[in-house]
């Protein structure tokens, strides 16, 4: 496997880094779904601030989020 790749998408670079940084920090939703097999699913959401910790809300759920990944 190669140490960096370039998504692009109709002739624009969207994201160049490693198979791990493209795979595990996608930088939009054009590159989350093109990396992976299986391919990514996607949740529509919000992130709150509840009590200084940060969650993702979205319907029927909440998820913790770490400091790091906002």
């Amino acid at each position: 496997m190669s140490t960096r790749i370039a998504v692009m998408d109709q002739a624009h670079l969207l994201q160049l880094g490693s198979p791990e940084e493209i795979y595990g920090r996608p930088k939009n939703i054009m590159v989350a779904g093109f990396v992976g097999t299986p391919g990514m699913n996607f949740v529509s959401g919000r992130v709150d601030s509840v009590n200084g910790a940060n969650i993702f809300k979205a319907v029927g759920f909440e998820i913790p989020l770490p400091d790091d990944m906002i």
